[in-house]
């Protein structure tokens, strides 16, 4: 009886979920978690994309690594009814940025996938891949990590459903996108039928989107905000940087095998990192003010991060594994 009641309360092992962004290392990263998957003696690194019609990597075993595509909807451990705990890889958004643009547009790699295929319509149809310039590449896919790890509220979830009502407020009244879904957001609620209202009076020379310059405060504000949920939310799991380690600095495996309490996978798998950027590593994060303004949201996201990252605090809640669930959205 005494046995049943230790095995009763003990904790269940969590599953580390890797939340992969595309061009930050993530392929490199992929096949690092797999050996450590074979170290503790499973087949594969799953991902619940190609698994959905086989539950979806709900059946892997406790402190397995599970491949999770951020760009695919950040949720699957609040999905889990089990212990689950993300992790991700951030890379400087002006090298991914320049990375992206040269592999997904201008060579149309992985099956035209920004080139007339499916992503095209993630970015609702705005894509037009291989003609189209780094900055214009930018400003449509903006800043990735932002948007994927402020906490998402309704009126956010919302707002993805008047995408095509932004695209047509936008065309007719020659603001940019970003400034129409703020007044959509703040003077119409995200509502369909205020945002045409607007349109209307728009025409008529009053209403919101004649007084457009008066929110660039405003803007300014709820950008911060995300930036703010953000960051809270980037430091709450494993965030991993990529940037060059000197010692006695870890490396990006051994910080992540300590926050798993995994020392086995930290004795056998090893990653070289250089101690200093190369020149060409700081010549990608020089870009065209257009850019910079593009991703302004994740550069100083990622300029957070790397701070906390070099006081040598990521990783640390939670270190050594644990049962810690998830809150649920």
């Amino acid at each position: 009886a005494a046995s049943n009641a230790v095995t009763a309360t003990a904790p269940e092992a969590p599953i580390f979920a890797y939340a992969a962004f595309d061009k930050v290392g993530a392929t490199t990263f992929r096949t690092i978690l797999s050996a450590r998957e074979r170290l503790h003696n499973r087949s594969y690194l799953c991902d619940p994309w190609f698994a959905r019609h086989r539950g979806g990597c709900r059946d892997v075993p406790g402190e397995a690594v599970v491949n999770v595509g951020a760009d695919r909807g950040f949720d699957f451990c609040e999905r889990q009814g089990r212990p689950c705990r993300y992790f991700t890889l951030l890379r400087h958004p002006l090298e991914r940025i320049r990375s992206a643009h040269a592999y997904f547009c201008v060579a149309c790699s992985e099956h035209h996938r920004q080139c007339g295929g499916h992503d095209v319509h993630q970015w609702g149809g705005r894509l037009s891949c291989p003609n189209m310039s780094l900055a214009a590449y930018a400003r449509t896919v903006g800043s990735v990590y932002t948007r994927a790890f402020a906490p998402k509220e309704p009126s956010e979830r919302a707002e993805e459903k008047l995408e095509t009502v932004h695209a047509e407020i936008a065309s007719l009244t020659r603001l940019d996108a970003a400034t129409v879904r703020e007044i959509v957001r703040t003077s119409c609620h995200n509502r369909r039928d205020e945002a045409y209202r607007a349109l209307d009076q728009f025409q008529e020379g009053t209403g919101p989107f004649v007084q457009a310059t008066a929110l660039t405060n405003a803007r300014s504000k709820e950008r911060l905000r995300r930036i703010d949920a953000a960051e809270r939310y980037l430091k709450s799991i494993c965030t991993l940087v990529l940037e060059p380690a000197e010692p006695p600095r870890p490396t990006i495996v051994q910080q992540l095998a300590r926050w798993m309490g995994d020392p086995l996978f930290e004795s056998k798998i090893s990653l070289v990192q250089r101690g200093r950027a190369s020149h060409a590593e700081r010549q990608a994060r020089e870009a065209p003010q257009s850019v910079s303004d593009a991703l302004m949201e994740d550069i100083e996201l990622y300029r957070r991060m790397k701070h906390w990252a070099d006081r040598g605090e990521a990783c640390t809640e939670g270190r050594g594994g644990g049962a810690r669930r998830v809150p649920g959205p």
